[in-house]
């Protein structure tokens, strides 16, 4: 936790809590966005990413959290490819909470080269007489 900011959760109290989210999500099989399970917790949704930062390196919290996420993305790009939800905000939310991109790719199927011509140009006025 960041210096001056006070403990609120202890890592028990996040074990626990990220394993009763986890719970919630495999009762509910409609459930999609995390948003959801904390309509009826008494702390904020942010606290889902601040855990997952602070214990990342707690392997029980880091993937407890990896699998709630991987479970709500799987269910989105399933009821985006089975037309269960609205296809924009299956999109938007793949791109924004997965890390999901537009793709695009280019074949470059052969050699490619290329000839560069030097020419110098000497016209008459850039020659000068030699005097001497």
């Amino acid at each position: 936790m960041p210096a001056g900011r006070p403990e609120k959760y202890t890592e028990e109290f996040v074990k626990e809590e990220v394993n009763k989210i986890l719970s919630f999500v495999l009762e509910d099989k409609n459930m999609v966005y995390i948003g959801e399970v904390f309509e009826n917790i008494p702390y904020p949704r942010e606290n889902w990413s601040r855990w997952a930062k602070d214990y990342s390196d707690v392997e029980e919290i880091s993937h407890t959290i990896k699998r709630v996420n991987e479970i709500l993305e799987n269910r989105i790009n399933i009821g985006g490819l089975k037309g269960k939800l609205n296809p924009t905000m299956t999109i938007f939310n793949l791109k924004n909470n997965y890390g999901w991109k537009d793709k695009s790719e280019i074949e470059n199927s052969g050699e490619t080269s290329m000839t560069i011509k030097w020419q110098e140009e000497q016209s008459q006025s850039n020659i000068l007489p030699d005097n001497g």
